[in-house]
């Protein structure tokens, strides 16, 4: 008897060995590891009427997007699981003049970016591996294309049955009701008084000001993700109502709110700088405001200060402006429009303030130019005495019918000098023509108050376990600060 048990023991090991050696290898049969190489195939021509003709740089099996060659592969995996792909071994060469002039600096980045859902085909989930194969060297600044890797698939964690489920409006809050609408060109708070309630045609005699609700979903434009969240109707926002209590809207009453522009400004880590975003497609946002919905839900209420003892004492500030006109689209389609043209116009000037700026740190200025010229074409940028040679080393030939101009751009770091920073771009090539893009500039400012109101961001408060005071300098007794 104690030999069968001692055999059922080993049996039982065995199994248990077995199993274990099963569900390892089920574990890890999801980390692939493929050798992969790109065949570049220099810049193919293609012919698109009887007069015209594109160009495009290319490789076998390129998908295009943007114009621009990205690699695509899907790879069958299993189960309902996120994955991770990852690029080893990177080689690169670098690209030639001709394939260079064709590649927008603005869409490379200094790292191949890799794009892997997980999409179902007949029912079988496939990795849906996508990326951009050329850089911009963060050392020579050329630009480099992707020609040999070693691509990782990891399997992650299991994703969430029965997903998400939403919710969605059964009708406009719109679709009721009296409705007034209100343009935002830019990020700030807005007052609306007794006279602009009447100007917009609100019945104000008998208005219940506790009824006011304004409705709107921010500024910037909408994302193009279709996995990014969408509103499906108008949001109500909170807002501050001055003598709201006693039921009257009397003259000398008030709303305040915030509302976001159309210009968006997000930080770059790969440049430590804070870059806008234009809206392409309006100067405004807009908000409306309605008293005939019941009870305003939203108001703007005072919060407790932190009972946490400050670790950091907040007293400057990131500040930033930008200058970008859009009225040329020189292929007269698509999404990218320029400002000033330097032809027979050579030079353009441009005036930034920065009320109290902190002369201890550099500000710093990024300009973007378009220039086309058929041998290497500079622009000499000023700004308050400090200058800066911007190089377009891309020459465009004359028979050149699908290059228009290529984009150049730089960075200029100088210690201010005045709160008023002149910026002038001149075209120093006589035989360039060119047109600025945009010209952005990131600044440090004391944080004291100018104006009737300041907004304020501090890259320095941020970080982990850090609780921030900040210390307003020339506050006003009765002012507000809105978070």
């Amino acid at each position: 008897m104690k030999r069968d048990l001692s055999y059922m023991r080993n049996i039982l090991i065995q199994s248990l060995l077995i199993l274990y050696c099963c569900t390892a290898l089920h574990a890890q049969q999801f980390t692939k590891i493929d050798k992969q190489t790109i065949k570049w195939t220099g810049v193919k021509k293609i012919k698109v009427n009887e007069t015209d003709s594109s160009s495009f740089v290319s490789f076998a099996g390129a998908v295009y997007s943007k114009n621009l060659p990205y690699f695509y592969e899907k790879k069958a995996v299993t189960g309902d699981y996120n994955y991770s792909v990852i690029l080893h071994d990177q080689v690169f060469v670098e690209c030639s003049a001709e394939e260079a002039k064709l590649i927008p600096l603005k869409e490379i980045g200094n790292n191949i970016v890799v794009s892997s859902p997980v999409a179902k085909e007949k029912r079988v989930p496939y990795a849906c591996i996508s990326f951009l194969p050329i850089r911009k060297n963060s050392v020579t600044g050329k630009l480099e294309k992707l020609v040999s890797f070693n691509i990782e698939i990891v399997q992650g964690q299991a994703k969430p049955k029965g997903g998400v489920k939403k919710t969605w409006a059964t009708s406009s809050v719109l679709s009721s009701g009296k409705w007034y609408k209100i343009a935002v060109p830019s990020d700030g708070i807005y007052k609306l008084t007794y006279n602009d309630l009447v100007s917009l045609g609100m019945d104000v005699a008998n208005l219940n000001p506790k009824n006011i609700r304004i409705y709107g979903n921010g500024g910037g434009m909408l994302s193009e993700n279709n996995f990014d969240k969408r509103y499906d109707d108008l949001t109500e926002n909170p807002i501050y109502v001055s003598g709201e209590a006693d039921g009257v809207f009397d003259n000398t009453d008030y709303i305040l709110f915030y509302g976001s522009g159309p210009i968006k400004w997000k930080f770059s880590t790969g440049d430590s700088m804070f870059h806008h975003q234009q809206n392409y497609y309006s100067d405004a946002t807009y908000y409306f405001i309605t008293a005939d919905q019941g009870t305003g839900a939203k108001r703007i209420l005072q919060q407790p200060s932190s009972s946490t003892p400050a670790n950091k004492v907040i007293t400057k500030f990131n500040d930033y402006l930008y200058h970008e006109k859009d009225s040329t689209n020189l292929i007269k389609s698509g999404k990218e429009w320029y400002g000033e043209n330097f032809d027979i116009l050579t030079s353009y000037s441009f005036g930034f303030t920065f009320p109290n700026i902190d002369a201890s740190t550099k500000v710093r200025m990024k300009t973007a130019v378009a220039s086309a010229c058929s041998s290497t074409s500079v622009y000499t940028i000023n700004a308050n005495g400090n200058v800066q040679n911007l190089v377009d080393p891309h020459p465009i030939s004359p028979s050149d019918n699908y290059v228009l101009a290529t984009e150049v751009s730089s960075i200029l770091n100088f210690a201010p000098n005045s709160s008023t920073i002149n910026v002038s771009v001149t075209k120093a090539t006589s035989n360039a023509v060119g047109w600025l893009n945009y010209i952005e500039l990131n600044a440090m400012r004391h944080l004291t108050l100018s104006g009737s109101q300041l907004q304020f961001r501090s890259l320095a408060s941020l970080g982990t376990g850090n609780v921030s005071q900040f210390k307003v300098a020339n506050g006003a007794v009765n002012g507000r600060i809105w978070d």
